[in-house]
């Protein structure tokens, strides 16, 4: 079994500015008749920061990114994005 999915983490609220950290989560693993294993990781891969201007994302790399394509694959970004800009 391989899995790779996106996933928000908890809002941050410092400086008047809400930050919201995006992580890959990997999952792995396999079993047979005498054993089971399961490794778990979850990386970093951006940040969305939401101020007094218009939202945006920004990687690890401090490039910015394309808001929409993060908001395709989380869908709950929207509304995450709302709450904190007091929509």
């Amino acid at each position: 079994m391989k899995r790779t999915q996106l996933r928000m983490g908890n809002r941050i609220e410092v400086a008047g500015l809400s930050l919201i950290p995006i992580e890959q989560i990997r999952l792995q693993g396999d079993y047979n008749d005498r054993a089971l294993w399961l490794h778990a990781q979850a990386d970093p891969v951006a940040l969305v920061i939401c101020g007094a201007g218009q939202p945006y994302a920004l990687s690890l790399g401090a490039r910015a990114l394309s808001l929409s394509e993060l908001r395709r694959q989380l869908p709950e970004l929207a509304s995450a994005i709302s709450l904190a800009i007091g929509l």
